[in-house]
């Protein structure tokens, strides 16, 4: 089963607008990551079934365009639980359980804690990789893979980089 956590799109500042949308810049960068995911990281195995997001503007907009690239078969949902300080611990019984891979499109500081939880669980002290370790930069993501009982980072990518 592999995870795939994936930071909003570029947005535009608050003073901006308030709801932050995605900017013009941050719509591209999240089309682009769609194309290299669906060229390179997800060739033959398909979309993850299904993609989730926060309630935020910014979040629902780059699950939009990923749907558009990647065509998952549930769409993209909105979910509890995915905002910025949400408590990432509450993901752990649903992930554990998960036989399907999963999309989360969400935000820091909620990204870096899950992934660093999971990262931690089943490993050795000195084996676990700290969620500092991990760059979330926008339109950019990070995959985990499931192994067994054992999470364990399978890749990552930042919007100019390759998947």
């Amino acid at each position: 089963m592999k995870l795939y956590l994936v930071r909003h799109g570029h947005a535009e500042e608050a003073s901006v607008d308030p709801q932050r949308p995605l900017s013009a810049r941050g719509e591209e960068e999240v089309r682009r990551l769609g194309r290299r995911l669906k060229e390179r990281a997800l060739a033959g195995s398909g979309a993850p079934p299904a993609v989730f997001h926060s309630d935020k503007l910014r979040a629902r907009q780059t699950a939009a365009l990923l749907v558009e690239t990647l065509f998952p078969t549930s769409g993209a949902t909105e979910r509890w639980g995915l905002g910025p300080n949400d408590d990432a611990a509450a993901w752990l019984p649903e992930l554990a359980a998960a036989e399907e891979d999963v999309m989360l499109v969400g935000h820091l500081p909620f990204l870096a804690n899950l992934a660093g939880l999971l990262l931690r669980q089943g490993a050795a002290a000195s084996e676990g990789m700290a969620a500092a370790e991990i760059e979330f930069p926008a339109a950019g993501v990070v995959c985990l893979e499931r192994r067994g009982r054992r999470w364990e980072l399978a890749w990552n990518a930042a919007p100019a980089g390759t998947a």
